[in-house]
Parts: C-alpha cells; structure tokens; sequence
C-alpha cells in the first residue's frame, strides 16, 4: 500500500517538475528564438539599390554637377555628369559596384572608385578617401549632394 501511495504521489511530482523546468540555453546575438541564424538587414539584401537616380552633387572644384547614375542589377553602372556652364556636354563613365553594408562603391575602368552611402531612394557621395564619411564639401542642405531614386 505505501508503494502504491509512493508512486501515486511521486510520478505526478515528477510530471510537474518537469514541464516547469525552463529551458536553461541563452539567447545568443544572430540567432531568433527558434536558434535559426536571423539575417542581418543592410542594404545589399534590405533595400532596392538597382534603378536611375538623378541630382546635383558637388564636384571637385567646388561647383555642383548634374548626375545621373544608373545601377543595374549585373552589377554595372553609368555614371552622367553635366557641369551648369557647359550643359552642352556629358561626361560619361561605365564600371562595376559592390555594396558592402550600406556604402556602393563604383570603381570605373581606370580603377578610380567613388563610394556613395545606401538610403531610403537616396545615394549620398562620400569621402572617396574615407568611405563611411560624409564627403567634407557637402553642403547642409540634405536636398543638394544626393541623388534621388526616379520611379
């Protein structure tokens, strides 16, 4: 009879403590509640960076040009500047890109790279020596030194 008892009270304590045991694994930085590997967002896989973006950015002799950049999803672009006193004239360059994080690097076919921060329907010129930098001669005015995405 006592070992009847026993097991009667035993194996329900047993049950009970096992379904109120918590789960001792941390959570661990990367990975979601179900331990798959969650993706970081950037803007190579967040973001639709392929398209025509238009704008006038500063160049280097302190005046502004007008851009057109075109990204393709091949991994090219070209690159139109038109200066304001010679609306006449394009210059016209072609390469390839990365994206890393979210800056785009365009490197045309004379090895010469210009980096460019990745936003919402914006590309933003940077500091070619110092990517990640917003270029030094960029005017305040956030309308003026981006190039906006065209629908």
């Amino acid at each position: 009879m006592k070992k009847i008892l026993l097991i009667i009270i035993v194996i329900p304590v047993l049950i009970a403590l096992s379904a109120c045991s918590h789960n001792s694994r941390r959570d661990v930085p990367g990975e979601d509640n179900r331990g798959e590997t969650a993706e970081i967002h950037t803007a190579e896989n967040s973001l639709d960076y392929t398209g025509i973006y238009k704008g006038t950015i500063p160049a280097a002799g302190g005046e502004s040009t007008y851009t057109t950049l075109r990204i393709r999803k091949n991994n090219t672009y070209v690159l139109q500047h038109r200066y304001p006193d010679h609306p006449d004239q394009t210059f016209e360059e072609k390469g390839e890109y990365t994206v890393q994080g979210n800056i785009l690097t365009l490197t045309n076919s004379r090895n010469i790279s210009h980096h460019y921060q990745i936003g919402e329907n914006f590309l933003r010129p940077l500091d070619n020596n110092q990517p990640g930098n917003q270029a030094s001669n960029q005017p305040p005015n956030p309308l003026k030194g981006e190039l906006i995405k065209q629908p």
